[in-house]
């Protein structure tokens, strides 16, 4: 019920009669995403950029602005992202970089997204953004987060890691997170939310299938890549990638 592919996303943006400026932005992201998370993993074993083609598509099928739909994409682009500067954060040249990519707004939410402190109990957010302590379209970022954390049962695989207010499980919680949905971005973004928790309940997967770890990782390669590897040998050539060992 959300894409967790770049065409996935493509083809719900273009159904959802996107502007081909707006997919042209669209891909831009992604491109940007694959680059900052190419070997990066879900407590669930899930590719880290699914997670963030599921949190955009969320925001789109929820009906927000491009620039948020974008931001989605990368709103973990500053905590984790690999931009191969050996630094921390979101730095100025970070920043910069990130802006010429996919523009000042997307970046902003990006930046805000990042920046944000988060209240432990979902009914203070709703006073938060009253205050202007945070932003509303933060916020739906946070909740689409959250939507697809919960996406195909995730949280049934990533058995050591504890998912926010305790969601799927914690009936009360959910029932205040699916609120705020409700309050914050509209009716049918807290319906289509309710459908994407009510479809894993009950399923319990197999221990086999299962992980203990807690929380974001990377993956090493098996080895090194060797020097006389043909396939290395051509893609340096080219400057398409980079073969480094993930740490």
């Amino acid at each position: 019920m959300l894409p967790q592919t770049n065409l996935q996303l493509y083809r719900l943006l273009i159904d959802l009669n996107a502007t081909e400026a707006n997919l042209a932005l669209a891909r831009e992201a992604y491109d940007l995403a694959r680059q900052l998370f190419s070997t990066c993993y879900r407590p669930s074993h899930k590719p880290f950029v699914a997670h963030l083609i599921g949190v955009s598509g969320a925001l789109a099928l929820w009906g927000e602005p491009v620039e948020s739909v974008v931001a989605g994409m990368l709103h973990s682009a500053y905590l984790y992202g690999d931009y191969g500067d050996g630094a921390q954060g979101a730095t100025e040249t970070r920043r910069r970089m990130t802006r010429g990519r996919v523009g000042e707004k997307a970046e902003q939410l990006v930046y805000d997204y990042t920046m944000a402190k988060w209240p432990r109990l979902p009914e203070k957010w709703l006073a938060e953004v009253a205050s202007g302590h945070l932003d509303r379209t933060v916020v739906a970022i946070k909740l689409a987060d959250l939507c697809d954390e919960c996406c195909d049962a995730g949280p049934h695989y990533a058995k050591g890691k504890p998912l926010e207010f305790g969601l799927p499980g914690d009936r009360d919680a959910r029932q205040q997170v699916l609120d705020l949905v409700g309050t914050l971005v509209g009716a049918s973004a807290k319906a289509h939310f309710q459908r994407i928790l009510s479809a894993g309940d009950g399923f319990l997967p197999p221990d086999v299938l299962c992980s203990t770890d807690r929380s974001f990782h990377v993956v090493d390669p098996i080895a090194e890549p060797s020097g006389s590897s043909m396939v290395r040998r051509i893609y340096q050539l080219a400057g398409r990638v980079r073969f480094k060992k993930a740490g």
